[in-house]
């Protein structure tokens, strides 16, 4: 937690550094500093009364748009240390997060120096910051993501963006109100679950336009709530994956949110896996998606987790031909992503007794498992010249061999492990299919 001292120092160094045509700045350190010597060196910062924290913030704003970049890399080492306290007033984050924006235009450390701020701001501030505060600071670190970027800005950005909306959908789980048939003062907001309406709270609807608007995407369709923040698919399908796989319980109790998966979602995914054209990064993040809605969603979804296993039966069974460039030794790398996915899905045996009971154990619905099960026999006696002919007899004097193994096949590490690589997976040797397929 920041003390004074330490703040103190920062706006000491800060009134120093400013020149004579930064004298107001110069005079809102002062101001501030008479205020910190009230207080005990080691006193925390969120000692202060809301008037005195306008009062502190004030220069630390004021600098951000001064285009000076010493005088903003101080700023920022101040700003760090109070991100992680709640010692900004409601009035502050507005100027204070404008002023970040207006700053991450300048170098590359102070880039880096911002993104570090954003978690911390949103964590404590989760509730304050909503609406055009939150669009703010996703602008902010979307903004960081452009190609002019240099590749660790990008991918730090891209990493604190994943954070970011990953708390948005904490917040939901931990202050959203239950929908309601009715509208009510705490539930205004209207939303369509298939046929019927239902009402939300503002941070329920937040989170329902956000993550509509994330599905949306995925097919480039225009955002509404995120209109103005540049997002791409691929990163789309990653914050997609993350909050779905992270707050489990939230998505699966709320039904405006699945109706989302069952009316946007999956038929996002099943046109970007017939994409005539495949994209090994958009593939790979697709087949992760379809995995956790498979691992925890099929009891919601069950027709689309009827769709999606029979799609992925499909393309084992498909015989297309794949680009020259993009095929393994013998073996495409599509089919080698779709068993992995099959070998995640078995070895969680909750969602495998999840699909048997709905499905296979009912006389009215379709043997989804044992359909699987099928399509790999058939599969493995279409392609068994993937095993070599050739006979190694085995003598009295044999040293261990390992026939068909982890070892034989190559394979190192699963191809979604490479899923950054930006042209194409890694080479794998024959038996792999045989290899994930057995384990």
């Amino acid at each position: 937690m920041s003390s004074i001292k330490h703040l103190e120092a920062d706006l000491t160094s800060l009134s120093n550094e400013c020149k004579r045509r930064n004298s107001n700045i110069r005079s809102e350190c002062d101001v501030a500093v008479s205020i910190l010597k009230n207080y005990s060196p080691d006193a925390s910062v969120e000692a202060l009364n809301d008037d005195q924290r306008r009062l502190l913030a004030a220069p630390l704003v004021s600098t951000l748009a001064s285009n000076n970049t010493k005088l903003v890399t101080i700023s920022i080492s101040a700003i760090n240390r109070l991100a992680g306290t709640t010692a900004f007033s409601t009035a502050t984050l507005g100027p204070l997060l404008d002023g970040l924006l207006e700053a991450s235009h300048l170098a590359m450390d102070i880039q880096l120096r911002i993104l570090q701020c954003l978690p911390p701001l949103m964590q404590n501030y989760i509730v304050e910051i909503r609406g055009k505060l939150l669009l703010r600071l996703l602008q902010i670190g979307s903004g960081l993501t452009v190609a002019n970027k240099p590749a660790v800005v990008i991918n730090t950005a891209a990493a604190t963006l994943q954070q970011l909306f990953g708390y948005i959908y904490e917040r939901n789980e931990k202050y959203g109100l239950e929908a309601v048939p009715e509208k009510t003062d705490k539930q205004p907001h209207e939303a369509k679950i298939d046929n019927k309406i239902t009402f939300l709270d503002d941070l329920s609807y937040e989170g329902y336009l956000i993550f509509k608007d994330l599905c949306n995407i995925l097919n480039e369709s225009p955002a509404s709530f995120l209109e103005g923040i540049p997002l791409k698919p691929l990163a789309s399908l990653e914050f997609i994956h993350t909050v779905i796989n992270n707050q489990r319980d939230l998505f699966r109790s709320r039904p405006d949110l699945i109706f989302l998966f069952k009316d946007h979602l999956v038929p996002s995914l099943l046109h970007i896996l017939n994409s005539p054209t495949k994209s090994f990064p958009y593939f790979v993040r697709c087949l992760r998606v379809i995995q956790c809605l498979l691992m925890y969603y099929v009891d919601k979804l069950e027709i689309e987790s009827e769709v999606l296993l029979s799609f992925l039966n499909h393309l084992l069974l498909n015989e297309e031909n794949i680009p020259q460039e993009w095929a393994t030794k013998s073996f495409s790398w599509d089919k080698i992503l779709v068993l992995e996915t099959l070998l995640g899905l078995f070895n969680n045996f909750s969602a495998i007794l999840t699909i048997y009971e709905k499905f296979d154990n009912s006389k009215t619905k379709k043997n989804v498992l044992l359909e699987m099960l099928n399509t790999l026999q058939v599969f493995i006696s279409h392609n068994s010249y993937l095993v070599t002919e050739a006979l190694e007899p085995i003598t009295a004097n044999h040293s261990p061999s390992d026939y068909i193994s982890k070892k034989s096949s190559s394979y190192e590490s699963p191809c979604w492990i490479t899923s950054t690589k930006p042209n194409h997976p890694l080479l794998y040797f024959k038996p792999t299919p045989y290899y994930l397929i057995f384990s």
